[in-house]
């Protein structure tokens, strides 16, 4: 990670999961993760809040249809992958 350190809050073990999870994604977006974990698509949304909150993830609004709500796409933030 460049050397930078994150922590994670919350059920770590849980978070740590879903952040590893989230590095082999790449980029993606909440149902991919959801998906990927077995776990709901509001639970997946819940983790990802955190991690975004903490900076190990950056959102950004998804662009294409609208389809009734706000969807993002998430990714590292570009100082942890370089």
């Amino acid at each position: 990670m460049g050397g930078d350190t994150y922590e994670l809050l919350g059920d770590a073990a849980l978070l740590t999961d879903t952040y590893a999870q989230a590095r082999q994604l790449g980029d993606f977006r909440a149902a991919q993760l959801a998906e990927a974990l077995g776990i709901s698509p509001p639970n997946a949304n819940n983790r990802l809040k955190k991690l975004v909150e903490a900076g190990a993830l950056h959102r950004e609004r998804a662009s294409g249809p609208d389809r009734g709500g706000k969807e993002y796409t998430y990714r590292q933030p570009r100082s942890a992958r370089d």
